[in-house]
């Protein structure tokens, strides 16, 4: 914390009106910038990409079935009779 405390000392007491420095800024309103990012992350993206990955993993699946069947029906089937 001491790393901390020195650093935001420091920028606070480069601008002339201390009221406006950075220490108030981040008090005031990161937390509540962090909240927002990290939701939009987790609900917004996160859903978005399982929803795509969910889509392309059943369209492969669904390859996969049909060339089972064709290859079901081409080796159980005679070629010349069709049977």
């Amino acid at each position: 914390m001491g790393y901390w405390n020195n650093n935001m000392t420091r920028y606070n007491s480069i601008s002339k009106r201390p009221e406006l420095g950075l220490k108030r800024c981040i008090n005031n309103k990161y937390w509540g910038r962090y909240g927002l990012d990290l939701t939009w992350f987790i609900l917004i993206q996160m859903l978005f990409i399982q929803i795509i990955f969910g889509i392309i993993l059943d369209t492969f699946g669904e390859l996969r079935e049909k060339r089972d069947v064709l290859l079901n029906e081409i080796q159980s089937k005679c070629y010349i009779c069709v049977l």
